[in-house]
């Protein structure tokens, strides 16, 4: 059984208030979440973590192979109108938020497609919920919630104004992202020295 409902991206409406983003509840099948969570890597520490530093289960592996497909690399990439497929990416790992966290934000300027996947079964706290935001001062100004939950896919442009975050939250968050980075840019000069073989 696959773990994503790959569907659902081609069903849901890319939204443009305040930014170009999607939003999927359940994005990964109930049975294949059970899985996943039993599987999930051990992460003791509130930090996003490289998926390359973990070690893991099956069924998280598995769940890693369909996030690094061509298909759904295609079909972020045709949601949003960016040409993604085969570019660099970050992948990392969440286990647990610190009261510290949550503070609005717009994420890197290298970064081009975000794709945040939640796995928490339930979510009953008020805090803790990613909310996209219309400006960098207000966190109650929003557009839209998304608890941390069930499988929960939320995935946008990077922009100036991407604003995002959530009331600070201290416990078990478990979330991966998956970031489309801009390439780094090689310098002229250095350009012509590997030409010259130098």
């Amino acid at each position: 059984m696959t773990a994503l409902d790959l569907g659902k991206i081609d069903d849901v409406t890319l939204q443009r208030d305040p930014f170009d983003y999607i939003s999927i509840p359940g994005f990964i099948n109930p049975g294949a979440l059970d899985a996943i969570n039993r599987d999930y890597p051990h992460i003791d520490s509130p930090r996003n973590i490289p998926l390359e530093e973990l070690e893991y289960g099956g069924a998280f592996s598995s769940f890693i192979d369909e996030i690094n497909s061509h298909v759904f690399e295609k079909k972020i990439s045709d949601k949003f109108g960016v040409n993604t497929i085969g570019k660099p990416k970050d992948i990392t790992i969440r286990g647990f938020s610190e009261i510290t966290e949550g503070d609005i934000h717009t994420d890197a300027p290298r970064k081009v497609i975000t794709v945040l996947v939640y796995f928490n079964k339930t979510w009953p706290h008020k805090d803790g919920r990613l909310r996209l935001l219309r400006s960098a001062t207000d966190i109650e100004d929003y557009s839209e919630e998304i608890a941390p939950e069930k499988g929960n896919l939320v995935a946008f442009r990077r922009s100036d104004c991407s604003f995002h975050g959530y009331r600070p939250f201290e416990g078990e968050r478990r979330a991966i992202q998956i970031s489309w980075i801009k390439p780094k840019k090689t310098s002229i000069l250095k350009k012509i020295k590997s030409a010259l073989g130098k």
